[in-house]
């Protein structure tokens, strides 16, 4: 539906400016420590000129985890048989939700070719959440689901076109990849406390239970502040998001405010669009003893040069510590 608007929709024009991308952010990430496997993101839904370059941080942290594991080998052998399943929250921005809408298409036509739609995950969301409906209109014009996909299609035509290591990131187009993922589409709408906290346990047992599922939290964070205070607010909301899941260990960013760890509702909408998608990923790493990483923040007077009114992005990865022999 946002294809031409929010990144191109030519095939080779997109695979380029993902290249670029991901050549830039995955050489910048090679002398950092990525301490936990990437089993939830949060990431960028902005057009691709604007936070492209921020969303490409947590997609080459993911594509290193997946290159470096043996979900590749047997993604590869029975490419048909355990796709890797994507789960994407969204917030609402086309319609007024409350809850949250699923959608239910089979899949879903982009530049780099169809990707199906988990039905049978998508079912389980409507059989055991009461917050949930199907709803086509909720996703119909909405670009904070779509955007993330192609980082998807991108990652795994590189898994398919160079499973072995290398150090240059590009991808040759191939349909192929896109039989290696599936999604399952969510818009988020107003959520209650305790609609939070049930969609939330019901994520922690999917993703603590099923080794093939990711989770994807789109959202930018502050909107239309002048530069040095988005740059404030923006660093306060991801002390804050690293605080509350980390508490206590060395990522955790001091804060004068000790009831913060303490709160459902940790970040607000002023903070981040995707407000409802990031408090129930905090709830979800809380109930799974996850912990969290800022790959990298800039906003769009970085990427785009007005100063005037700004809006902030980032690349957070949230999942189990990595054990180091």
């Amino acid at each position: 539906a946002v294809a031409g608007m929010f990144y191109p929709n030519g095939a080779n024009e997109l695979n380029n400016m993902l290249a670029q991308f991901f050549n830039l952010a995955c050489n910048n990430l090679q002398n950092i420590t990525i301490p936990v496997v990437p089993k939830i993101l949060i990431s960028p839904h902005a057009g691709y000129v604007y936070s492209g370059i921020v969303a490409a941080y947590g997609y080459c942290a993911l594509y290193k985890h997946l290159r470096n594991s043996d979900s590749f080998v047997k993604l590869s052998s029975k490419i048909n048989k355990l796709p890797h399943t994507f789960i994407i929250l969204a917030p609402a921005h086309t319609v007024y939700l409350n809850g949250i809408a699923i959608d239910p298409h089979t899949k879903w036509e982009l530049p780099f070719g169809p990707v199906s739609i988990n039905k049978k995950l998508a079912n389980k969301f409507i059989e055991n959440l009461n917050l949930a409906q199907f709803n086509a209109t909720a996703h119909q014009k909405e670009h904070a689901v779509e955007v993330q996909i192609p980082f998807l299609q991108f990652i795994f035509n590189m898994l398919i076109n160079q499973g072995e290591k290398t150090d240059k990131y590009s991808s040759t187009i191939n349909k192929r990849g896109n039989k290696m993922f599936n999604i399952v589409p969510v818009v988020i709408g107003e959520l209650s406390k305790q609609q939070l906290l049930e969609f939330a346990t019901f994520l922690s047992k999917i993703i603590k239970n099923e080794s093939n599922v990711t989770i994807i939290v789109s959202s930018d964070l502050s909107h239309y502040l002048p530069y040095a205070l988005a740059k404030e607010v923006d660093s306060n909301t991801i002390n804050t998001v690293l605080q509350v899941i980390n508490k206590g260990q060395e990522e955790t960013v001091s804060s004068s405010d000790s009831d913060v760890t303490n709160d459902i509702f940790s970040i607000s909408p002023e903070q981040a669009c995707g407000a409802y998608g990031i408090n129930t990923v905090i709830q979800v790493a809380k109930n799974l003893n996850y912990r969290a990483k800022a790959l990298k923040y800039l906003n769009s007077g970085d990427t785009a040069g007005d100063l005037s009114a700004i809006v902030g992005y980032t690349s957070i990865i949230i999942g189990p510590k990595i054990s180091r022999k």
